[in-house]
């Protein structure tokens, strides 16, 4: 996809992983909803309604929709990882990857993947018995729906098998730690950024503001390019299409990505 043969006739895989399937009786029920029910039958049957206190209807608007959680834990008893579906009356299915979280920082806006490109994962679990635990979650807390185990297994395709997988994964959940503080401070780098060009801003729209101020804000933000250049990578001299050592970022995406796939 995205190459020659564009035009071939392609569809999505099946999902894989575990495939949870599940039957919730009836929907979750918002406390505006429970209200709107009870005053239309009242109004049915020919009744008065009264005007719902502030601090309900607040309560109302601050609500989160409920949730059917599953989490999945290992024969210790860990969680390892969750997932989340809507709460909704019937027939539903899900699926996990069989893997931990990814480790990258969240974002409420996704960058848009190529079409050769996937989501960002994490490390595949050991093969071993593990437990779906089925939750509703609202505002109110948590409540049970039960719990299935199952099993999960290796199909033993490695070309070069690892000899000790417990020791492989330990080595993955070190490098993911490594790989997630890296990231984080990519995030907090580029935050800063942002911070520094706001506050040049506000200098320029305050002229009696003390020039020396200017000049440390400068600083800052060369001395944050100098860290950005080790962490990143030097853009400038890629530019130029001159070669460049790979950054700290590479250099443990690149471990990383090579040990979970």
């Amino acid at each position: 996809k995205g190459f020659q043969g564009e035009t071939y006739f392609t569809a999505p895989n099946e999902p894989y992983g575990a495939t949870f399937t599940w039957y919730l009786k009836e929907d979750w029920t918002s406390k505006k909803k429970a209200r709107q029910k009870v005053e239309g039958e009242k109004i049915a049957g020919g009744g008065d309604i009264e005007f719902p206190p502030f601090d309900a209807l607040r309560a109302e608007k601050r609500e989160e929709e409920g949730r059917l959680v599953i989490s999945i834990l290992d024969e210790s008893g860990a969680t390892v990882d969750r997932v989340e579906a809507k709460a909704e009356k019937g027939i539903h299915r899900a699926q996990w990857d069989l893997r931990y979280p990814p480790v990258e920082p969240p974002t409420k806006k996704p960058r848009e993947l190529d079409p050769w490109e996937s989501g960002p994962v994490g490390p595949f679990v050991l093969p071993g018995t593990y437990r779906a635990r089925f939750e509703l979650a609202t505002d109110e807390g948590t409540k049970s729906l039960g719990e299935k185990t199952f099993a999960v297994e290796s199909l033993a395709l490695a070309t070069l098998p690892a000899a000790d997988r417990a020791a492989v994964l330990a080595f993955q959940k070190k490098t993911a730690r490594l790989q997630r503080a890296v990231l984080g401070a990519e995030r907090s780098a580029g935050e800063l950024a942002e911070r520094l060009s706001l506050l040049r801003l506000a200098y320029d729209a305050a002229p009696a503001a003390d020039p020396g101020l200017d000049r440390r804000l400068r600083a800052a933000e060369l001395a944050l390019e100098e860290i950005q250049i080790r962490l990143l990578g030097d853009s400038f001299l890629r530019s130029k299409n001159e070669n460049t050592a790979p950054s700290i970022s590479e250099r443990v995406g690149a471990v990383a990505g090579a040990s979970w796939c």
